[in-house]
């Protein structure tokens, strides 16, 4: 991943976590991003600057990823852990006696009912 790219990942993720908009496993993961950043970025990173002025988070992380490679790949890491998990959906495909293709992914469908007929 480019160090722009993570940067700005980096920035929504964050701002998603501040914000509580994050929950279950994407919250933890989203919270261990911010304790890694607190932890690397020492004085540097201000929670309550981070909403008001997300473009001081980017450049600071942009400028230690592109100076620190060993930072870089350890945020890049969380970073990706976040995105698989928010990118996690079902994926379900079935297909009826009748030969008609059932796709539940993206469906409204919350629950069917099937009979003998």
């Amino acid at each position: 991943m480019l160090e722009t790219e993570l940067a700005a990942a980096t920035v929504k993720i964050l701002l998603g976590v501040l914000d509580k908009v994050t929950g279950g496993a994407l919250e933890e993961v989203g919270t261990q991003i911010l304790q890694y950043l607190q932890s690397k970025l020492q004085g540097n990173l201000r929670l309550d600057k981070v909403k008001e002025e997300p473009s001081l988070l980017k450049a600071t992380v942009l400028d230690k990823a592109l100076n620190d490679k060993t930072f870089k790949n350890e945020l890049e890491q969380l970073v990706f852990k976040f995105q698989k998990l928010e990118n996690n959906t079902a994926k379900v495909n079935q297909t009826t006696q009748s030969g008609v293709n059932i796709n539940a992914e993206n469906s409204k469908i919350v629950g069917q009912i099937f009979r003998n007929q």
